[in-house]
């Protein structure tokens, strides 16, 4: 790597992350579900956030003084907790603010990698407090994958809004739960659904979030209310899906996400079924027929009266 290199990546995914954005109206900018309850313009205000920190990090190496690297190197919940604290406290400014800044920040963080002195970006071991790393890791951490990393989620949930039907459902499922964000996220991870419309609540987290897997497999995550913690969820019921193939994938998918999973085992009615329980307690079945020759007649017992 070399700082013209560096420059270069910089500039190259900063005009593809404004390639994506560009036609976007006030109304998908600041609807939410572009990264769980995010709207593209919360994501900007937290790329720009990351920014800002780069800088002053930068500007201490230039100024000879030890950078404080704390919260670039911070990681797992400490991580998702300053992201967090960064939504909350750009989620009420305005979209105009917003973009105005997003390029403000952009030149400056530009600037700052170009006053910097190549050896010190480039070279190992010349910022003592990275322990050996160069400092333009911390650079790209900050820019170039940071833009290729939301570019690519937000071109994702573009594509998929847009190609996302919404039909009269005259049966649904709705979950209460404790964590709607976290739960769709742990949908999303470890059973493969999708977010078609996330709704705020008043606090700016997520009130609802409506999930699918396939055509009418809908389900509605709703915030629990206060009166309902700790009641015990999902007992003796079971959430049913009917899938075209795929059991065991689903089955390994889970467990890699750490659910607790039963299965994939065969049943006497021609099928591979595998359940999970999602972390609320809710239970959910997932099915797919192994003869689709056989008959139901062939393999069910006559009903009884």
């Amino acid at each position: 790597m070399s700082k013209s290199k560096l420059l270069d990546q910089i500039e190259s995914e900063r005009k593809l992350l404004e390639g994506t954005l560009a036609g976007l109206g006030e109304d998908e900018m600041t609807r939410p579900g572009a990264n769980a309850e995010w709207s593209v313009k919360d994501v900007l205000a937290h790329i720009v956030a990351w920014e800002r920190l780069l800088q002053r990090c930068l500007a201490q190496v230039q100024g000879g003084v030890a950078p404080e690297l704390v919260p670039l190197d911070i990681e797992g919940q400490e991580l998702d907790e300053l992201n967090r604290r960064i939504y909350v406290e750009n989620r009420d400014r305005p979209l105009d603010d917003v973009l105005g800044e997003f390029e403000r920040s952009y030149e400056e963080s530009v600037a700052a990698v170009g006053a910097t002195a190549e050896e010190v970006l480039i070279v190992p071991g010349r910022v003592e407090a990275l322990g050996g790393k160069p400092l333009w890791h911390v650079v790209a951490a900050n820019t170039f994958e940071h833009y290729r990393e939301h570019r690519q989620s937000l071109q994702a949930w573009l594509e998929g809004s847009a190609g996302e039907e919404f039909y009269p459902m005259q049966l649904f499922v709705q979950l209460s739960v404790r964590d709607v964000s976290a739960s769709a996220r742990w949908y999303a991870q470890a059973l493969g659904f999708r977010s078609v419309y996330a709704m705020p609540g008043d606090s700016g987290t997520q009130a609802m979030n409506h999930l699918r897997l396939g055509r009418y497999q809908d389900l509605m995550l709703v915030a629990q209310p206060e009166s309902e913690s700790g009641v015990d969820r999902g007992r003796g019921v079971v959430i049913y899906l009917t899938l075209d193939g795929g059991v065991d994938e689903l089955a390994a998918r889970a467990r890699a996400a750490g659910a607790r999973v039963e299965g994939p085992a065969g049943t006497p009615w021609n099928t591979r079924e595998v359940t999970v329980a999602d972390p609320d307690g809710y239970v959910l079945t997932f099915s797919q027929v192994v003869d689709a020759d056989r008959a139901f007649s062939d393999v069910m017992p006559p009903s009884v009266s």
